[in-house]
């Protein structure tokens, strides 16, 4: 699994520190720029073990895939459109911006298993101006993967604006 964490996200796990005192684990798609943007400290890999509780801000799973994918195509918008969504929608491409959440929180739990998390919904970021710039994007048709929209569904459902850990979610996606 190593080896697919790191293709998949690099070896670097961050958490940034906000203004509010929140440290922040920034997830793609789920506003990730603007917590990078207005981060004031970033703790990196085993320095996220320093700190107890760590914010996850988690999103609405099917319409956080779309738009990951339509960013993916429009960052590679030198490769052919519908080879790109020919290759996502027969599950032969994987990318950060749009794999499921509950990936990044393997990530995240690669570098601090201990930590607690408060997991809470994307829309709640503290950053005043405007930083979903996802809205400009055309969105193409994609077959959702729904087996980790499920996933990924369960634990927002379940967890949004709550304090847990990764035992706690483990034990409810076993249970779906």
């Amino acid at each position: 699994m190593k080896f697919f964490y790191n293709q998949l996200f690099g070896k670097v796990c961050e958490v940034h520190l906000l203004e509010n005192g929140e440290y922040v684990f920034p997830i793609h798609k789920n506003g990730q720029s603007a917590i990078r943007q207005h981060s004031k400290n970033i703790l990196y890999n085993q320095q996220i073990q320093r700190v107890e509780n760590v914010t996850v801000y988690m999103r609405e799973a099917e319409q956080r895939y779309r738009v990951g994918v339509a960013t993916y195509i429009d960052h590679n918008n030198k490769l052919d459109k519908n080879t790109l969504l020919h290759l996502i929608n027969t599950r032969q491409l994987l990318n950060n911006h749009f794999c499921s959440q509950y990936h990044w929180l393997q990530h995240l739990r690669r570098f601090a298993p201990n930590v607690q998390l408060q997991l809470k919904d994307y829309s709640q970021i503290p950053i005043q101006e405007k930083w979903n710039v996802s809205t400009r994007f055309d969105i193409p048709h994609v077959d959702i993967d729904t087996h980790w929209c499920d996933i990924d569904n369960k634990i927002y459902n379940t967890f949004v604006n709550t304090t847990t850990t990764f035992e706690e979610i483990e034990k409810c996606i076993a249970l779906a």
